[in-house]
């Protein structure tokens, strides 16, 4: 487990789903030790596993609990699936020129938002994602759009799936509802603004 926490680069979190299954076997398998035998977190799209021999099982019981383990396990990919629907590291529409006039406009009057990269020393480099859109003032918000002009990091987002790199240069969009944890690799920086469902910017902080 405490690997586990290694690779979600947070504390785990209170077991949502608990899995037992018997096994009928002639074989003598040595549980892994887990507690409960088997255990979801379908926030983070993790589940661990651990099974031993029964002298008796019944098949109804087995069928029930694989069905609700493949159950799980479909919730949790759905999950990831709507979540990362939440992120886009797409260009600006328009072309170059279009991309290159908010470029300007981003610099020269959009919010700046800084962090240094993760490390023993600066843990404050790896972070779950704010929920922005809940602050006083954004009310209206329905997506951050941000213009990377610094550094590099990690994005881990809730539910599993792959990681999302974003660097210098890249553009991101997080809409409304997108949860994930930061992992700062190079000491970061980005431009940033909101705007509302119709794409109009705000004036908000």
């Amino acid at each position: 487990l405490e690997a586990l926490r290694g690779a979600l680069h947070a504390p785990l979190p209170p077991v949502a789903y608990v899995h037992a299954q018997r096994w009928q076997a002639g074989i003598t398998r040595a549980p892994l030790g887990l507690e409960p035998p088997c255990a979801s977190w379908e926030e983070y799209g993790l589940f661990a596993c651990g099974d031993w021999a029964a002298k008796e099982a019944k098949v109804e019981e087995a069928a029930l609990s694989g069905l609700a383990a493949a159950q799980a396990v479909g919730r949790a990919h759905d999950a990831s699936q709507r979540m990362r629907s939440l992120l886009s590291t797409a260009p600006p529409p328009g072309g170059p020129d279009a991309a290159a006039a908010l470029e300007e406009r981003a610099r020269a009057s959009w919010g700046e938002w800084r962090c240094a990269a993760y490390s023993p020393e600066t843990p404050a480099g790896r972070f779950r994602e704010s929920r922005w859109w809940d602050a006083p003032g954004r009310e209206a918000a329905a997506e951050e759009r941000c213009l990377v002009t610094a550094g590099r990091a990690t994005l881990w987002p809730e539910g599993g799936g792959p990681p999302v790199e974003i660097a210098k240069g890249d553009w991101v969009t997080f809409r409304r509802g997108f949860q994930c944890t930061w992992v700062v690799n190079e000491d970061i920086a980005k431009r940033y603004a909101y705007f509302d469902a119709e794409g109009a910017e705000l004036a908000c902080e």
